[in-house]
């Protein structure tokens, strides 16, 4: 994978830390009961395995992240919910889960919006809000073939300072057609910077701390989970006015390097690889010619 003269690193990024979700709290409280999560982010077909019940019986996962779909926009239609992921949404509970008493797994569905849906000029924000709750409904309804209504429903989105007042606009509209609670993912720039990035309406928020440096930018660093960069986000900040929880990633990712210049993120890993390699240490490897 590398070419005469040139030559290829590969950083493997590994992370095993359980994506957990648990409240923080202003002060620490003699007790702290962590109820267990997972994301699932993926847009391929998903197919439920006992090995995958598996697991997240052993991880004690009480609650399933599943983005249902995303909002872009469209040349003619302008913000359209599109069904880019055909995830079905797993099986609830298996004949071996009830003949061993486990009980069902919550289910939240995730609807990813892009930013620049909100940079629309045009936007409805009542419109679009209804075709999101109605989009959530009828799509959740057909993988159980079934009429199913949802405890909570979580809006993903990056939304910058500048999109800032239409994102709650955005919120507090969905808030106003969905019947269960309204949840939002929360990136470190907004929890750090609520004054300029405001706080949007929702029931509970969920504080992502992973991705915190760019792979360009990250040299041999960790970019998915750098605790010095982490705390710097955290520290000497305020109490959010939100509940919150809080997301750490399990997955990982490898970077290839040519010429000391970031090129592209690879699904590699030096135990599975049939490239040769010399291991450089600290998690960087050479691909040799």
């Amino acid at each position: 994978m590398s070419r005469k003269n040139r030559s290829a690193l590969f950083v493997p990024i590994k992370l095993l830390l359980f994506a957990g979700m648990f409240a923080l709290f202003a002060c620490s409280p003699p007790e702290r009961h962590i109820n267990h999560g997972m994301y699932y982010w993926k847009s391929a077909d998903f197919e439920y395995s006992y090995r995958i019940d598996s697991t997240l019986n052993h991880l004690k996962v009480s609650k399933v992240f599943v983005k249902l779909f995303e909002v872009e926009m469209d040349s003619v239609l302008g913000p359209v919910p599109a069904s880019v992921s055909e995830v079905g949404l797993w099986r609830l509970r298996s004949d071996e889960d009830v003949k061993k008493n486990i009980p069902a797994r919550q289910v939240i569905p995730v609807v990813f919006i892009r930013n620049e849906v909100l940079k629309y000029k045009k936007l409805d924000v009542a419109l679009l809000a209804d075709q999101i709750v109605k989009f959530a409904y009828g799509k959740a309804s057909t993988y159980w073939n079934r009429d199913v209504k949802f405890d909570e429903l979580q809006i993903d989105c990056d939304w910058t300072e500048s999109t800032a007042q239409r994102y709650h606009e955005l919120i507090a509209a969905i808030k106003q057609k969905y019947q269960g609670k309204v949840s939002i993912t929360l990136r470190l720039y907004p929890y750090k910077f609520p004054d300029k990035m405001g706080v949007p309406p929702a029931d509970r928020a969920v504080l992502l701390c992973y991705n915190l440096l760019l792979p360009s930018q990250s040299g041999t660093k960790n970019s998915i989970l750098d605790i010095d960069v982490l705390h710097d986000y955290l520290d000497g900040t305020d109490a959010y006015p939100l509940p919150l929880d809080v997301a750490l990633p399990i997955y990982q990712m490898s970077y290839l390097f040519r010429n000391n210049a970031f090129e592209q993120t690879v699904d590699w890993h030096p135990k599975t690889s049939e490239i040769r390699y010399d291991s450089l240490g600290n998690g960087v490897f050479r691909i040799r010619e």
